[in-house]
């Protein structure tokens, strides 16, 4: 199914439910856990983290209208990268 400026309602699918679930978990967060824990803290950035990983292989798969997003050589670095240093930092944090 085609929307009138040529992109395939499919195409936005993913990134809508995506949204859905980061929402549907920060705001939950943001209202009752305790911030000034480093646990929390780390699960929030994590979050924020791999949702803006997922976001720009969405928005790469669209831009290019190609099935590809971000390729292994790029997401997998950006995922351990991000891991790695949250852990670092909320380690740092709790010492």
């Amino acid at each position: 199914m085609k929307k009138a400026g040529g992109a395939s309602k499919e195409s936005w699918d993913t990134h809508d439910g995506g949204v859905l679930i980061v929402l549907s978990t920060l705001v939950p967060t943001l209202l009752w856990a305790d911030l000034t824990n480093g646990f929390v803290l780390l699960a929030v950035f994590a979050l924020l983290a791999f949702a803006t990983i997922g976001f720009v292989d969405d928005y790469a798969k669209v831009a290019k209208q190609r099935n590809l997003g971000l390729t292994v050589g790029k997401n997998s670095p950006a995922n351990i990268g991000q891991l790695h240093h949250r852990y670092r930092t909320a380690c740092a944090s709790d010492a």
